[in-house]
Order: structure tokens, then C-alpha cells, then sequence
């Protein structure tokens, strides 16, 4: 469930429910009042992670630190809906994901907005606040 890479240990506040099939590696720090479903994945290995007060991480979900940041940031409250594929470099505050959405490299999700089910966002697209996009590539709606 929780692993060490390269001497970083997960670091998961107490009141966070983690499920027993889900699998946290490396430089990953998560807040208060969260949950992590079955068989996500959050993956701290490339860039350390750091996910904020009730952030909820479906079942299935992936969270991978990449692309050219140095830091990946996810703020409060977000939401990241079954089976999303997660390689952003800052989501901010009250963000929906919808299920099976791809995050891709580099993108920004700015606080408020939606991504709809199975949407794609692009490497390096910024997602502007209170904004709802959706659709392969991921255009306002």
C-alpha cells in the first residue's frame, strides 16, 4: 500500500481513509479528510505530490508526477472521478474530474473548474477557473 522511493516515504494525514488495495509511492503528502479508493494509484516517484484537504481519489484513478514542473499541487476539496488519468502540474481548489478524464502533462486546472467524463487535456493546456470543458481535445463548453 505505501512505499519508499528514493529515501521519500508517503506522508498521509491520519483522518484520510486509504484503501487497503490502493498503492502510494515516494514523495507524496496528502491533508486532512481525504479518501483513496481501491487500486488507485498516486505516484510520487519523478516529482513529489502534494494534495490538500478533502481531496477524494476515486477508484482506479492514477496520479503521476511528470512533465517540467517541480512540484505537482492539487488544492482543496477536488474530486478525481473513477478511472482518471492524472499528469497535471497544479489542479486548484473545488476541481471535478470526471470519470475516466485524461490530465495530461503539464496542464493547469485553474480553482472551480469541471472536466467532464472521458474529456482530454492536453499537454500544457491551462483550464481557465469556473470553467467546464469537455470533449478529445477538451475545449470550453
Amino acid at each position: 500500500m505505501f512505499y519508499s522511493y528514493n529515501g521519500k516515504a508517503p506522508v498521509i494525514d491520519k483522518s484520510t481513509f486509504v484503501s487497503d488495495t490502493a498503492v502510494i509511492i515516494g514523495d507524496v503528502v496528502m491533508g486532512p479528510n481525504g479518501y483513496v479508493g481501491p487500486n488507485a494509484v498516486i505516484r510520487g516517484d519523478f516529482l513529489p505530490i502534494r494534495l490538500g484537504e478533502q481531496v477524494v481519489v476515486e477508484d482506479g484513478v492514477i496520479v503521476h508526477a511528470g512533465g517540467r514542473g517541480t512540484i505537482v499541487t492539487v488544492g482543496d476539496r477536488v474530486t478525481m472521478g473513477h478511472g482518471a488519468i492524472v499528469h497535471a502540474i497544479r489542479i486548484g481548489n473545488d476541481v471535478g474530474i470526471g470519470m475516466g478524464a485524461i490530465i495530461s502533462l503539464n496542464s493547469d486546472l485553474g480553482d472551480g473548474c469541471i472536466i467532464a467524463e472521458g474529456a482530454l487535456v492536453r499537454n500544457g493546456q491551462k483550464v481557465e477557473p469556473n470553467t467546464l470543458v469537455g470533449g478529445i481535445p477538451a475545449k470550453e463548453l
